[in-house]
């Protein structure tokens, strides 16, 4: 604030000067806050002559902290099941997979094995070795004999077609 020729130019005179002109807004905030806090004892049911602003504004920020805490110890929570059940579903996933590991390897020495298992092993194996046309066609002609003598030894000795041994 400049001080004009012949006014009083102290600091008190300024801040008297503000202030004069700050009290009816600051008046006017008061008179809202106590409306305000008066709305909030209607609304939680409590005596606001009793139950100073001070007071509710403490256990306000107490409740907000203790939600909080809570809230953040659910997400903890919560993120440790969901990694738990993660790593159940890898653990499930790895063991099914070895099965079917386990499975295909029982199945490749498996000589009672349907025909088609049998042809995919020996697919796999010319795929493997790489083996020219002529000594693929030359398999081939083994494996059907193959195939046909291990039909002959399963089922002869059966009667009626039953596998011998059987039933």
């Amino acid at each position: 604030m400049r001080c004009a020729a012949g006014e009083i130019c102290s600091p008190a005179y300024i801040g008297l000067t503000y202030a004069l002109k700050f009290f009816p807004l600051a008046q006017a905030m008061a008179q809202k806050m106590d409306e305000l806090y008066s709305g909030l004892g209607e609304y939680f049911v409590f005596d606001r002559q009793k139950y100073t602003l001070e007071e509710f504004m403490g256990d306000v920020k107490a409740f907000k902290d203790l939600f909080k805490k809570a809230h953040d110890g659910i997400l903890k929570e919560r993120e440790a099941t969901e990694k738990q059940a993660r790593a159940r579903q890898a653990r499930e996933k790895q063991e099914r997979e070895r099965a079917e590991r386990a499975a295909k390897k029982k199945a490749l020495v498996d000589f009672n094995a349907p025909d088609d298992q049998v042809q995919d092993l020996f697919l796999l194996l010319i795929m493997v070795f790489k083996m020219p046309a002529h000594l693929f066609m030359s398999l081939h002609l083994y494996l059907s004999i193959f195939l046909n003598l291990r039909h002959i030894f399963l089922f002869a000795g059966g009667s009626h077609g039953q596998p011998a041994g059987g039933p």
